[in-house]
């Protein structure tokens, strides 16, 4: 398995890890369907579903945002809880601090994954493990305005039994990722919470738009689309926005899910 500090180097760093079996894609439907619906009670069902033992959302909205700066739900044991949250550990938690930066999933407890800690946040990780939270994989997600959610999903197993889990699941959490973060209302109500609210009959995609979401969900860049089906990377592009337009959503994994959802897409 790659050493994975922001995921592989090369362009097809997808293609390092199993794709999602079709059960697994119903997990990623799943989010689909229920909307912003007990979106907790969803992320402790794939947790335990995917075999790990906690998840941790980090909720940070744009500057522009009222809400609060940012917001923690997770799993993780009541105590640790209220420790991290009493000590303000999210200023220094390095798994949390890549985020910002990182534009792909990363993973973290393993000798060399995160680099340069500082004595304070080298405490937290080994307090941390005191309750379990050994290793884990996080899955940064970013919106327009300098928005962004931490999806973790961490397990207090072996390193052995870590990669395993990303070995299986990594592909698997950067697709519903998008999903997750549009569900969690980032910067409050979305015009769209979920697959139920989009009048599917009525969305007609041209057979490009299709074809750029396919290969979208299966882990190509716009620039590999580009090459696939022989045109530039901005009328990829073009046709990627003018989907994610049709089926009201922000981002291109959610609008290939969404499409795949309502069967206007088979992969």
């Amino acid at each position: 398995m790659p050493n994975i500090h922001s995921a592989p180097a090369d362009a097809n760093w997808h293609a390092h890890f199993a794709w999602p079996n079709a059960a697994f894609l119903d997990k990623i439907t799943g989010f689909v369907a229920d909307g912003h619906a007990d979106l907790d009670g969803r992320l402790t069902s794939l947790t335990t579903s995917l075999g790990f033992d906690f998840f941790s959302l980090v909720i940070v909205p744009s500057v522009a945002s009222r809400l609060p700066r940012i917001r923690i739900r997770s799993s993780y044991f009541a105590d640790w809880k209220r420790r991290y949250q009493e000590h303000a550990y999210c200023e220094i938690d390095p798994i949390v601090q890549l985020a910002p930066t990182a534009r792909r999933p990363y993973i973290w407890g393993r000798k060399g994954d995160l680099t340069d800690m500082t004595p304070a946040a080298e405490r937290l990780m080994n307090e941390g493990r005191s309750y379990s939270i050994r290793f884990g994989i996080s899955v940064p997600t970013h919106g327009p305005n300098g928005e962004f959610t931490l999806l973790t999903m961490a397990t207090g197993q072996t390193q052995r039994a870590l990669e395993e889990l990303v070995r299986n699941c990594y592909n698997l959490m950067w697709m519903i990722s998008p999903l997750v973060h549009d569900a969690a209302s980032v910067d409050g109500p979305k015009a769209v919470s979920s697959i139920s609210e989009v009048r599917t009959e009525t969305v007609e995609l041209s057979n490009q738009q299709k074809r750029c979401l396919a290969l979208t969900l299966q882990g190509k860049t716009s620039g590999q689309i580009a090459e696939i089906i022989s045109r530039s990377r901005v009328t990829v592009e073009y046709h990627l926005q003018r989907a994610m337009r049709q089926l009201g959503v922000r981002t291109k994994i959610a609008a290939a899910v969404y499409a795949m959802k309502a069967g206007i897409i088979v992969v």
